[in-house]
Protein backbone atom coordinates (compact mmCIF):
# COMPACT_ATOMS: atom_id res chain seq x y z
CA UNK A 1 0.00 0.00 0.00
CA UNK A 2 1.45 3.56 -0.78
CA UNK A 3 0.45 6.14 1.80
CA UNK A 4 0.63 9.38 1.56
CA UNK A 5 -1.00 12.23 3.75
CA UNK A 6 -1.19 15.80 3.93
CA UNK A 7 0.94 17.30 5.42
CA UNK A 8 3.96 14.96 5.01
CA UNK A 9 5.84 13.35 7.37
CA UNK A 10 3.08 12.02 9.65
CA UNK A 11 3.54 8.50 12.04
CA UNK A 12 1.88 5.88 11.22
CA UNK A 13 -0.40 3.16 12.69
CA UNK A 14 -2.00 0.12 11.21
CA UNK A 15 -4.95 -1.52 13.58
CA UNK A 16 -3.32 1.06 16.14
CA UNK A 17 0.04 -0.36 16.29
CA UNK A 18 2.69 2.30 15.25
CA UNK A 19 4.97 1.82 12.73
CA UNK A 20 8.67 2.89 12.47
CA UNK A 21 7.81 4.71 8.99
CA UNK A 22 6.65 8.61 8.12
CA UNK A 23 4.40 9.46 5.66
CA UNK A 24 4.66 9.36 2.61
CA UNK A 25 5.49 5.70 2.88
CA UNK A 26 4.99 1.74 0.95
CA UNK A 27 3.53 -0.27 3.78
CA UNK A 28 3.37 -4.07 2.77
CA UNK A 29 -0.22 -5.13 4.16
CA UNK A 30 -1.52 -8.64 3.42
CA UNK A 31 -5.02 -8.75 1.80
CA UNK A 32 -7.80 -8.02 4.20
CA UNK A 33 -9.44 -4.66 5.39
CA UNK A 34 -7.40 -2.24 7.63
CA UNK A 35 -7.82 1.24 9.50
CA UNK A 36 -4.86 3.66 8.76
CA UNK A 37 -4.13 6.06 11.25
CA UNK A 38 -1.88 9.29 10.97
CA UNK A 39 -0.51 11.87 13.70
CA UNK A 40 1.46 15.01 13.12
CA UNK A 41 1.54 18.21 15.29
CA UNK A 42 -1.33 17.00 17.27
CA UNK A 43 -3.54 16.53 14.74
CA UNK A 44 -5.20 13.44 13.21
CA UNK A 45 -6.93 11.55 11.07
CA UNK A 46 -7.87 7.52 10.05
CA UNK A 47 -9.21 5.91 7.09
CA UNK A 48 -10.14 1.96 6.57
CA UNK A 49 -7.99 0.45 3.74
CA UNK A 50 -9.43 -2.78 1.93
CA UNK A 51 -6.39 -4.52 0.35
CA UNK A 52 -6.32 -6.86 -2.54
CA UNK A 53 -4.58 -9.70 -3.51
CA UNK A 54 -2.33 -7.86 -6.45
CA UNK A 55 -3.47 -4.67 -6.55
CA UNK A 56 -1.78 -1.52 -5.33
CA UNK A 57 -4.02 0.65 -3.24
CA UNK A 58 -3.23 4.14 -2.78
CA UNK A 59 -4.01 6.05 0.08
CA UNK A 60 -4.47 9.97 0.81
CA UNK A 61 -5.17 10.93 4.50
CA UNK A 62 -6.15 14.88 4.93
CA UNK A 63 -5.20 16.06 8.57
CA UNK A 64 -7.88 18.43 9.62
CA UNK A 65 -6.60 21.69 11.21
Amino acid sequence: MLLASVPEGAAISVNGRPIPQVTPAQIPLSPGTYTIAVEKDGKQASASVEIRNGAITHQRIVLEP
